[in-house]
């Protein structure tokens, strides 16, 4: 590594740390923060046998089958728990450190895909590196990062992103190895740490079940832009027998992680069994279709973005018309790369004169597009719902956390390749593969748009990270975008009763958000649980009026104490019939809302209710 380059790199890494460094204040996320952590039984507990057979073992807990991420929930538990750090803002510290240790992963897959030449010992073009090393950072500081950095329960991104590349990493190195000679035991190991890495980045997230087919699609790049001794064909020809196990090892290990995310979705703890296609093929279809579009248009005009997106009437995701029309841009542009790569090929074509002479050029930037919409499309497909039901969300701006690394690849063609040479014939008579590594000459200009480019997507990203402080700025942020979205009512209204003591305003967003409950599909809205809150709000606030509407929402659980699991309608209801008079009803439902069998709120407010009863 160069001087200069060192220096850049450190800056940059410092950049990001201090761009993110601000979530540390931030709090948790309604969404999945509590459920994921510290209310839940075997995270809280922190780092023991037990936990961490019950993280291995608990395949319905939050409907995703993600050990690792939940080991790395009790380690910041069992560090809080010694140190006296507060939890919350350990976590988010993790998050930053998760992020910056993938940049750096991501700046050394770039340098090997583009700069390095398999096992060539020749220092890499600095110029070029130090391309990787902007397109690197273009991705650290892109506003579409804010979501799975800013959010804790997003962990599960950057971890299985982490392990990725590492595993994709130490798979070209392993292919980079001659492997028709007996090597050392070394070389076994580098033969098969891919599979370690991608068994750790599948109990991450299953979202790596994509790894093996990221594998072949890296080593059939490698090999189209001339390494010496990495090839698609490498990988299935005959005598590499380490690394065709390696495969079939890999898509076995894809194929069980399937299976298992497949019934981890459809048998969430809790609730009932779901089918994995309960939402119709064609709503999927455009489902997916639109949140690809959304990634692209978002990559390139990162403004509005917003948690929780969601579909709406008819399943038709918000701004779908302008996702569809921006993945349709995405798709003519790589066709129109096509038949200009035919045309440069044409043997009519073939002359001085002709301004697609330069074929190899053409073809390899039609090689560079391709690999750059497939790495989107293997990474993204299995968030895409076309495989199992996708809920009330359309899209989620982290999952396109390791699928938005393929904008890099582009980059680092656009600004830093000048043009690539013919293949020289070997000896054997037959052309090798182009090189492409002949990097751009020192471009002020191109140095002062990156740059500009740079600081407009960190000045933005900061400005994202604030909507990001807590669960009310966040949904907010949504309701702003999306002032029917039922979810972000609940979420807002609970911030409003609970902290901002605004009964009226969070009461009046609970009723919104239950009158817009038929535009949700099933399994995305708990009706019930918002009606207990409401109900809940009500009996604070105590007027005359809010105690006759308390009974009258909770009139089954009145029947049956046991309909209400969380405790909330039945405090609720205790109040209420404790402004009538009936001290021994009121008693008892409070004492049934303390046994609640999934109370997880503070039982102090209930505790004094029933203290007070007995004075």
């Amino acid at each position: 590594m160069k001087r200069f380059t060192r220096i850049s790199f450190l800056f940059c890494v410092v950049g990001i740390l201090l761009l993110f460094a601000r979530t540390a204040t931030f709090s948790f996320i309604g969404l999945d923060d509590a459920a994921y952590t510290f209310r839940n039984p075997f995270v809280a507990g922190g780092l023991s046998l037990g936990n961490g057979i019950e993280a291995f073992t608990n395949l319905r807990h939050g409907g995703i089958w993600m050990p690792v991420t939940y080991m790395s929930y009790m380690f910041d538990a069992s560090l809080c728990r010694l140190t006296g750090l507060p939890l919350v803002g350990e976590m988010h510290v993790v998050n930053v450190l998760l992020h910056v240790a993938n940049f750096i992963l991501l700046w050394k897959f770039l340098t090997i895909l583009f700069v390095s030449r398999g096992r060539d010992k020749h220092d890499p073009p600095d110029q070029l590196s130090a391309i990787c090393l902007f397109a690197a950072v273009l991705w650290a500081v892109h506003p579409l990062r804010v979501e799975p950095v800013a959010w804790i329960a997003a962990r599960k991104e950057l971890l299985w992103t982490f392990f990725t590349l590492v595993g994709l990493i130490c798979w070209i190195k392993a292919l980079a190895r001659n492997l028709d000679t007996p090597h050392p035991s070394p070389s076994h190991l580098l033969t098969f740490s891919p599979l370690l890495f991608c068994t750790l980045a599948c109990l991450s997230k299953p979202t790596a079940m994509c790894f093996p087919f990221l594998a072949l699609l890296v080593a059939w790049w490698m090999g189209h832009r001339g390494s010496k001794s990495i090839s698609l064909r490498l990988c299935v020809s005959a005598g590499k027998r380490r690394v065709q196990l390696t495969l079939v090892i890999l898509f076995l290990l894809a194929f069980a992680t399937a299976v298992i995310a497949a019934y981890s979705q459809t048998h969430v703890a809790g609730r009932e069994t779901a089918s994995l296609y309960a939402v119709p093929f064609m709503h999927r279809l455009v489902n997916a279709l639109s949140a690809m579009g959304f990634y692209l248009k978002a990559t390139v005009w990162p403004f509005g973005l917003h948690v929780d997106c969601r579909s709406v009437a008819a399943l038709w995701p918000l701004g779908a018309g302008w996702n569809l029309a921006a993945l349709g841009i995405a798709l003519a542009v790589l066709a129109y790369l096509a038949l200009t790569s035919l045309l440069a090929h044409s043997p009519s074509h073939h002359s001085p004169s002709h301004p697609l002479t330069s074929h190899p050029l053409t073809s390899h930037l039609l090689t560079s597009h391709l690999f750059t919409f497939t790495w989107f499309l293997f990474s993204l497909l299995p968030t895409l719902g076309i495989f199992g039901s996708f809920g009330i969300e359309a899209h989620a701006d982290r999952f396109a956390y390791l699928p938005s690394m393929a904008f890099s690849f582009l980059i680092v063609w656009f600004f830093g390749i000048r043009h690539v040479a013919d293949g020289n014939p070997n000896p054997t008579g037959d052309k090798r593969p182009p090189e492409i590594e002949t990097p751009k000459p020192f471009n002020r200009l191109v140095f002062y748009l990156l740059t500009f480019i740079l600081i407009l997507l960190s000045v933005l990203t900061f400005n994202q990270l604030g909507f990001w402080r807590d669960d009310a700025t966040a949904h907010q942020r949504a309701l702003a975008y999306d002032p029917e979205h039922p979810r972000a009512m609940v979420h807002v209204a609970d911030a409003r009763c609970s902290r901002q003591r605004d009964f009226d305003g969070g009461i009046r967003l609970y009723r919104h958000a239950l009158a817009r409950a038929d535009t949700v599909p099933k399994g995305g809205f708990d009706v019930e649980d918002v009606k207990a809150k409401l109900a809940y709000a009500l009996a604070t606030r105590g007027r005359q009026e809010d105690f006759a509407e308390v009974k009258r929402i909770g009139a089954a659980v009145l029947r049956d104490t046991r309909l209400d699991r969380r405790g909330l309608m039945l405090d609720a209801l205790g109040t209420a019939i404790l402004h009538d008079g009936d001290f021994e009803r009121a008693a008892s439902l409070f004492k049934a809302s303390l046994d609640a069998p999934d109370r997880f709120w503070p039982k102090v407010s209930t505790q004094r209710k029933i203290e007070a009863l007995r004075r």
